[in-house]
């Protein structure tokens, strides 16, 4: 058993894309960061590794930043996880969490927190959805249009209240370039009603067949309108129209609201993805 790590993602993604793409939708956060480092530099300190068995991978790992993205189709063993963890330890990179399915995190966080001393914080238990076809749903007075510059004062302002209500807060200028960004790219739609941007999403991590949909707010005084959920849907039916077959998303599992909102659209439960963050002595 041994880690085969890869300094270029395209081979990566080679080795480890019928690992991945068997369960597209599922995987579609290891897919995009692989796929959107073809284009671009690793960071000094990122990873795209792999734990192989007997020509056999067993578990998929890459680093972003500061957190670890973990895969594996079957649960790992203790040995994997013993082998992954000595592996970051010897590197010395900074781990502040991890993400991943209970099934492949649960077993690498006992390890971890065994050979690291530290403490475990369950940050969000997340749900992962699927969309292939719409339901009818009524959509609300309005209409979805692209986010333009003149927008990014107030597209900054609520990924700081979004960033706040889902507990990982966010810095102005951090939320000013990620707005400015996503713009330029074409990738944030906005609900407008009376002329008026009301709530907003965002299409993100394309992969071969589909796309995620992150960053959906809407400011609390244009809630309970339906604005939400005819943004999500409208988009949702914009992206399968481009000729993708699915769309997919994350929900807080603990907030009932949206995840009956996706529901209601057309998403179905296909997974679980939990955050896990390391508190170190």
């Amino acid at each position: 058993m041994k880690i085969i790590r890869h300094n270029n993602a395209k081979d990566f993604y080679t080795k480890v894309k019928k690992h991945l793409i068997k369960y597209e939708a599922l995987n579609n956060l290891p897919i995009g960061i692989i796929l959107s480092a073809f284009e671009k530099s690793f960071y000094d300190d990122q990873i795209f590794a792999y734990i192989e068995n007997n020509s056999k991978i067993e578990i998929i790992l890459i680093k972003t930043i500061d957190r670890l993205v973990l895969y594996s189709e079957n649960p790992p063993t203790e040995q994997s996880c013993s082998i992954l963890s000595d592996f970051l330890i010897d590197e010395d990179f900074l781990i502040s969490g991890v993400i991943g399915p209970s099934s492949v995190i649960k077993p690498f966080n006992k390890i971890w927190q065994r050979k690291k001393n530290c403490s475990i914080k369950l940050t969000m238990n997340q749900g992962i959805y699927k969309l292939q076809k719409l339901n009818h749903i009524e959509i609300s007075e309005g209409n979805l249009r692209l986010a333009e510059k003149n927008d990014i004062n107030t597209i900054s302002k609520w990924i700081i209240d979004f960033s706040e209500e889902a507990l990982e807060k966010i810095t102005h200028k951090k939320a000013y370039e990620l707005a400015e960004n996503s713009i330029d790219n074409k990738r944030l739609f906005l609900w407008e009603y009376k002329n008026n941007p009301v709530s907003m999403a965002k299409k993100t991590r394309p992969t071969e067949n589909g796309y995620a949909i992150n960053l959906v707010y809407t400011p609390k005084k244009f809630r309970n309108q339906g604005f939400a959920s005819s943004c999500v849907s409208k988009l949702s039916e914009k992206i399968l129209n481009e000729g993708y077959k699915f769309t997919s998303l994350y929900t807080d599992m603990s907030n009932k609201t949206s995840n009956g909102i996706y529901k209601k659209i057309g998403y179905k439960y296909i997974g679980d993805s939990v955050v896990f963050d390391f508190i170190y002595k």
